[in-house]
């Protein structure tokens, strides 16, 4: 596989970025190819590196996929390997925490594991998690630089009911760390929620403790047809940061459902930590939800919901796929039944 790989990297073959998601998921799910790959990047580079990583990280794998530069497969094995190790130490804290339920690494932490995620120290991968939290306590995470503030700051917006999480982030050896705090209330109303007769957006209202210089769009929000409506943000500055409402879930103009933001983290079968029943078991309720809303929809596709779509290796649109399906054979067979 790692011969076919090299043969049409940089090239437009339709194989590449096939071969070279199976090549990044050999990675991450074999430890005996993994230590065999890493091995070999820690090896000599033959005079025109320090090590064959320098060398292939150098290397253009090619721009197949749109969007954000395509990092080559040794860079994102390299980058992971570092994002993984950050995680770890991160991990072991929060876990500490007794008001912990739930963490989730989100974004290209998860599906871009070894397969598009960058080193670049110009423009780094952030390291996205979402830590479900079963109360606000902003002393519980003094280990993190200005956590306790951004906590203190938000935790009147939240009991006054005007803001739902917070978003919070700094900078780890000149990586970004974005850490989303969601109480374990917020994350269970929006899976319970019944979306298949809603006809306007449901809005939830983010807390930002550091302002962003713009307006936010979130382009990549699309209906089960792959069709994109985009949502612009509009924050309000307020005491200690920002207010801005983001979209659970989405409606089109033609009554379509379309993934919201916070949907979208969760459909990329994210890494989970500490309580993964609670989580599961709360993404499992939504997505019947919303496979049922597209049926009455006349029909849609789970994969052409997810943002970062056309980024994603192929086998995690086809599992979304076989799940949407297993779950429509669920629902025919409790119709069936019933």
């Amino acid at each position: 596989m790692y011969l076919d790989y090299l043969r049409v990297r940089n090239t437009d073959s339709p194989d590449r970025l096939r071969l070279k998601a199976d090549l990044a998921k050999r990675i991450s799910e074999d430890p005996e190819f993994a230590k065999w790959y890493n091995a070999r990047l820690t090896g000599s580079g033959k005079g025109f590196g320090d090590t064959y990583g320098d060398v292939a990280m150098a290397l253009v794998d090619g721009e197949n996929i749109p969007g954000r530069r395509e990092p080559s497969l040794a860079e994102s094995v390299i980058a992971t390997r570092e994002l993984q190790a950050d995680y770890r130490e991160i991990r072991e804290i929060l876990l500490t925490k007794p008001n912990v339920r739930s963490i989730i690494k989100v974004g290209s932490t998860t599906w871009g594991e070894n397969y598009d995620v960058r080193i670049d120290h110009n423009d780094p991968s952030d390291l996205d998690l979402e830590v479900l939290v079963d109360d606000i306590d902003p002393d519980a995470f003094s280990e993190f630089p200005g956590c306790r503030e951004a906590l203190e700051a938000f935790l009147p917006y939240f009991l006054r009911g005007e803001a739902q999480y917070l978003s919070y982030g700094y900078v780890k050896d000149g990586r970004p760390i974005s850490m989303h705090f969601m109480p374990t209330q917020t994350f269970m109303a929006n899976c319970r929620r019944d979306y298949r007769g809603i006809t306007s957006d449901v809005l939830i209202t983010e807390f930002r403790n550091k302002p962003k210089s713009k307006p936010p769009v979130y382009s990549e929000r699309f209906d089960g047809a792959g069709n994109m409506f985009p949502f612009h943000g509009q924050p309000i500055l307020v005491t200690g940061g920002q207010l801005t409402q983001v979209p659970v879930m989405m409606v089109s103009p033609e009554g379509r459902i379309v993934m919201g933001l916070v949907f979208a983290k969760y459909f990329s079968y994210p890494g989970v930590d500490g309580d993964t029943e609670f989580f599961n078991s709360h993404v499992n309720r939504f997505k019947h939800n919303l496979a049922q809303r597209l049926n009455l929809e006349g029909g849609g596709d789970f994969a052409e919901m997810t943002s970062r779509k056309n980024r994603m290796p192929y086998y995690i649109l086809d599992q979304l796929r076989a799940e949407q399906a297993q779950i429509n054979s669920e629902l025919y067979l409790n119709e069936f039944e019933g």
